[in-house]
């Protein structure tokens, strides 16, 4: 879950039965999932793709970007 801080900061939470959060990421924009199916098929059956988005202004305040994704292969799939 993406949560903002208390010092504004935008985190990625792990919480487990909805308390207990874990920070994983800091400046993240946004988290965006993909299956076979919403990604036109890109994605390959019995995987879905994981993709994190960052974003924090540099010491001169130019906003830098950067993204991360993996596909995850489904045990049960």
């Amino acid at each position: 879950m993406v949560v903002t801080n208390a010092e504004g900061v935008n985190v990625l939470e792990r919480r487990t039965d909805g308390d207990n959060p874990v920070t994983i990421a800091r400046y993240v924009e946004r988290v965006a999932f993909d299956s076979n199916a919403t990604s036109g098929g890109a994605v390959p059956t019995g995987a879905i793709r994981a993709q994190i988005f960052f974003r924090q202004a540099d010491e001169q305040g130019r906003v830098v970007r950067y993204a991360a994704e993996t596909v995850i292969w489904l045990r049960n799939s």
